[in-house]
C-alpha cells in the first residue's frame, strides 16, 4: 500500500501528553499545521520547523511546554509518517 501525497508530507509523534501531528494545509500550499490530540497549535513554512518549536517546547500548548525534560527527537527522525490510527 503507497501513501498518498498528503499522507508522505504528514507526520506525528505520540508522548504521554498526547498525539503530536504535522500535516499539509491546505489553504495553503506548502505550509503546515502543527498539533496535538484534535487541536492545531500553529502554521509553519516546513516540517523541520515545527518538529523545532515541539522539541524546544514552544508550541504555545502549555501542558507540552512546561512539562520538565521530556524526551523528546531531534527534527523528523523519530517522526511517524502519515496520520496516526486512533
Amino acid at each position: 500500500m503507497t501513501m498518498s501525497e498528503s499522507e508522505e508530507r504528514a507526520y506525528y509523534y505520540r508522548t504521554s501528553a498526547g498525539t503530536f501531528w504535522i500535516r499539509p494545509q491546505p489553504p495553503k500550499p506548502g505550509r503546515v499545521w502543527l498539533g496535538v490530540d484534535e487541536t492545531p497549535l500553529g502554521s509553519y513554512d516546513t516540517a523541520e520547523e515545527a518538529a523545532a518549536d515541539f522539541a524546544n517546547q514552544r508550541t504555545g500548548w502549555s501542558r507540552w511546554d512546561r512539562l520538565e525534560h521530556p524526551k523528546v527527537p531531534e527534527g523528523l527522525t523519530a517522526w511517524q509518517r502519515g496520520y496516526p490510527s486512533r
